[in-house]
């Protein structure tokens, strides 16, 4: 195998006052005529909650051949998954939870968020009421999204609830 790209999975960090880590994603070109793999990556069904209003975490995921034809999900815990020269392996990793409304989040942290590459211009103003232009703030824009405050729960993960048993 010869890795082909590392680094930072956008969008990946739950959305928050304090946004969760983002996961990283890495891809692999495979050599050999053929490879078995085993799989054991957490977090692809049940993401890590987000609390007190902040958004679930990314899920992760493995993917053979992404964007193409060929392309298929192997399951987040399974044995014996055969690859073969030229086949292209894509592994992402999930992100944390973020903690307190996205809202909360300062305009001048979401926008470096942006310019690092950890969450794009639709998602700042998607999931923190926050419009960039670019390398720039737009903070009458930014007034009128949030003003539009959406409702939270105590907990996030494929939706708010109040409590970790609902």
């Amino acid at each position: 195998m010869r890795l082909r790209t590392y680094g930072i999975l956008t969008d990946s960090c739950g959305a928050g006052r304090w946004r969760g880590g983002c996961g990283i994603v890495r891809e692999y070109d495979i050599l050999a005529e053929e490879a078995m793999l085993a799989v054991r990556v957490d977090s692809v069904k049940n993401p890590p909650w987000g609390m007190a209003g902040g958004k679930a975490g990314g899920v992760g995921r493995i993917t053979v051949n992404p964007g193409t034809n060929h392309e298929r999900q192997l399951q987040p815990l399974s044995d014996g998954n055969i690859l073969k020269r030229g086949d292209v392996l894509r592994i992402e990793t999930g992100g944390g939870g973020g903690y307190g409304h996205p809202f909360d989040r300062p305009p001048e942290s979401v926008l470096d968020d942006v310019l690092g590459g950890f969450v794009t211009e639709d998602a700042a103003r998607a999931e923190y009421g926050v419009a960039i232009d670019g390398d720039t703030l737009d903070p009458d824009l930014t007034r009128k999204l949030r003003a539009k405050r959406p409702p939270v729960k105590d907990f996030y993960r494929h939706g708010y609830v109040d409590s970790l048993s609902s």
